[in-house]
C-alpha cells in the first residue's frame, strides 16, 4: 500500500484483499515521507520512531488524532450550515409575511426593516471601522496552515468582539496560488467581507490547497507564487481594505510587469513592487507572516512590509491571532483597546 489510509478500517480491508481463494497474501506499507505531513508526521518523528522500532505505532496514533480533528471540523461545518439554513428560512418567512401584510401598515414597515437587517447578514454586509484583508497562500505546501486557519479566524473574531464589541471589524479571506491555476480559474478565491463567523467557516471549508509545485512547462523549476496577483486584488478590492495581512512560504515572482515567467509562459500584468507602491500611496500597510525559513521569502516579505509601512515577522498560530487582533483594535480604538487586549490575552500592557 503506497499511502496511509485515513481510517484503520480501510487499511484492514486492503489487507484482506491480498488473500484470495484460500491463498495467503502479503502486505506492506511503502510511504512517501513528505505526504505524511498531512497527518502532522515530521521526518524527526519518523526517525525517532525508527530508533525504537515503533514506526507503525506512530503512524496509527497520528492518523487517529488527525481523523478525530477532521470529524470535529465536519461537525462544526454541519452546525454552521444549519445556522445559515435557519437564517435563509427566516428571511423567506419575513418576505412572505411582508407580502401578506400589505405595504402601508405599521406591521409591514416593521417586517421590511427586519428584512433589510436579515439581508445584510445573509450577504455579509458589514460596517466595521476596520477592514482586514487576509491574503493566504493556498498551494499544496500550505495544507497544514489551512487546517488550522478556521480555528484561528473563529478565535480572532471572538477576541475582537469580546474586547471591542460586535461589528467593529470586517474580514475578508483571499486564497492565492500560482499561474498553473489560471486555466481552472483557481488563481484566487475570496470570501465576502463579513464579521460573521459562520460565513468565514463556510468559505474556509470549501478551499483546498493544491498546485504550486513548479511551472506547467517540462523541467520547470519555479518555486515562487502569485503574491503579486493577490496584492493587485487588494489594490482593486471595491471593499477598500484598511489593512492587509499576507501569509505564505514562498516569495512573489521576481519578473517585472510585461516580462514573461518562463516556467509558466505567462506575461505578468503587474509586479509586486508596483502593487506595494500603489498600496503605500493609499496608506494601506501590508503586514507579512512568513511560514518556513526560505531566505528569499524572508527578504521579499520584509521589503513588501517596508514599502507599505507594515511589519514583517515569522508565522506562529498565537502570533498570527495576536497580530490580527492588535491590528484591528489599533484602528478601531487605538492604544486603549490594544492595552485591554494585551492585558487579557498577553499578560502585559504598554501603559502599565
Amino acid at each position: 500500500q503506497a499511502f496511509l489510509s485515513e481510517q484503520l478500517s480501510e487499511e484492514q480491508q486492503i489487507k484482506g484483499r491480498t488473500a484470495r481463494q484460500d491463498k495467503k497474501g502479503t502486505y506492506s506499507l511503502v510511504l512517501c515521507a513528505p505526504l505524511l505531513e498531512k497527518f502532522s508526521i515530521t521526518p524527526k518523528d519518523l526517525e525517532g520512531a525508527r530508533k525504537v522500532g515503533k514506526v507503525y505505532e506512530l503512524l496509527n496514533e497520528k492518523r487517529v488524532a488527525w481523523f478525530a480533528a477532521k470529524a470535529t471540523r465536519r461537525k462544526e461545518a454541519v452546525e454552521c450550515a444549519k445556522r445559515l439554513h435557519d437564517r435563509s428560512r427566516e428571511f423567506q418567512d419575513l418576505l412572505l409575511d411582508y407580502f401578506r401584510g400589505g405595504a402601508d401598515d405599521a406591521r409591514a414597515r416593521e417586517v421590511k426593516s427586519r428584512i433589510i437587517q436579515s439581508l445584510e447578514t445573509l450577504h455579509n454586509v458589514g460596517g466595521g471601522q476596520c477592514r482586514l484583508l487576509c491574503l493566504s497562500d493556498a498551494t499544496g505546501s500550505m495544507k497544514k496552515l489551512w487546517q488550522g486557519t478556521k480555528d484561528c479566524i473563529v478565535e480572532v473574531l471572538r477576541r475582537i468582539e469580546e474586547v471591542a464589541g460586535k461589528g467593529r471589524v470586517d474580514l475578508r479571506w483571499m486564497a492565492f496560488r500560482d499561474y498553473d491555476q489560471l486555466a481552472s480559474n483557481k488563481l484566487l478565491e475570496a470570501s465576502e467581507w463579513t464579521h460573521d463567523v459562520e460565513s468565514l467557516i463556510a468559505f474556509l471549508d470549501r478551499v483546498q490547497c493544491f498546485g504550486g509545485a513548479g511551472g506547467k512547462l517540462a523541467g520547470a523549476n519555479d518555486y515562487e507564487e502569485a503574491v503579486e496577483a493577490a496584492l493587485a486584488a487588494a489594490n482593486s478590492d471595491p471593499g477598500r481594505p484598511t489593512r492587509v495581512l499576507l501569509f505564505g512560504d514562498m516569495p512573489p515572482h521576481p519578473e517585472k510587469k510585461g516580462e514573461v515567467i518562463p516556467s509558466h509562459d505567462h506575461v505578468l500584468e503587474t509586479d509586486w513592487e508596483l502593487e506595494c507602491n500603489a498600496l503605500a500611496n493609499k496608506n494601506i500597510p501590508v503586514h507579512t507572516f512568513q511560514i518556513g525559513d526560505c531566505s528569499v521569502t524572508r527578504a521579499a516579505f520584509g521589503e513588501i512590509a517596508k514599502i507599505t509601512g507594515g511589519l514583517a515577522r515569522p508565522f506562529k498560530t498565537e502570533d498570527m491571532i495576536n497580530a490580527v487582533c492588535l491590528q484591528a483594535l489599533d484602528q478601531v480604538g487605538g492604544l486603549d483597546l490594544e492595552d485591554k487586549y494585551r492585558e487579557r490575552y498577553m499578560g502585559y500592557t504598554f501603559s502599565a
